[in-house]
């Protein structure tokens, strides 16, 4: 169609803000609607213990902190900002390891999506925390059974790390290493299932916690490479046009 954008035209997608109101995606692509965001005291409450997990990022033990053992799973989900980004969000982000960890032990849905339909794996690669703790690859072993989800803009995440790549301040370095991490992992485990890492490196018994069978590279490229968001672009589309502007 001559209507179509092209991988150098600028169109609405590149410049848009997430908005909550655009198009659901297909039902065996979403995750968990984020919860409601505080407004008793009670939850005000939950949601400062929470915040509390992020006061030291040297902290690698969180079994005997006050909120993993006073809140539960869903507790944990609360949204802490405006965005509606839960704990598993912020830890994805800012490459804290061990409270993701600890987060998924606890309970709390890697599959639960903030206000824009995001999942934690999709808001990790907008940082570039990832690449310097060179975490990403563990991310992925919690996270992965979330790899094939879209947000409410019809976005994989292949479309967040092409933003990433067009973000500027070496944003393209971050994008690069987040793509190459993430075919990689692919290519070695997909079909197949992980188990689930500790934070002092063992790996216990079954499945993640929450999860299913990592996606194949034949799924990934038939599903997601072409994928269009509700703008009509592909992760190819906003990559080019990102070298272009």
């Amino acid at each position: 169609s001559m209507a179509e954008p092209t991988p150098t035209e600028p169109n609405d997608s590149f410049y848009q803000d997430m908005d909550v109101s655009t198009s659901i995606v297909d039902g065996s692509k979403r995750g968990f609607e984020p919860l409601p965001p505080a407004t008793t005291p009670e939850r005000f409450q939950k949601m400062k213990l929470i915040m509390t997990l992020f006061l030291d990022k040297k902290t690698r033990d969180f079994s005997s902190h006050p909120a993993l053992m006073q809140l539960t799973g869903e507790d944990l989900e609360i949204p802490l900002d405006e965005y509606r980004n839960n704990a598993l969000h912020w830890a994805a982000m800012l490459a804290r390891m061990p409270l993701v960890y600890a987060l998924v032990e606890k309970g709390v849905s890697i599959f639960r999506l903030n206000g824009a339909g995001e999942t934690a794996l999709q808001k990790s690669v907008g940082t570039r925390n990832n690449l310097d703790y060179r975490s990403f690859p563990r991310l992925l072993q919690v996270l992965a059974p979330t790899i094939d989800m879209v947000d409410y803009s019809g976005r994989t995440i292949l479309h967040h790390i092409a933003v990433m790549a067009a973000t500027g301040g070496g944003g393209h370095v971050s994008a690069k290493h987040y793509l190459e991490a993430l075919l990689e992992f692919i290519v070695r485990h997909g079909g197949t299932s992980l188990s689930r890492q500790t934070p002092n490196g063992a790996t216990e018994n079954g499945q993640l916690s929450q999860a299913g069978e990592v996606m194949t590279l034949g799924r990934f490229i038939s599903e997601i490479v072409n994928l269009r968001d509700d703008q009509g672009d592909t992760a190819l589309n906003l990559a080019g046009r990102a070298r272009s502007v």
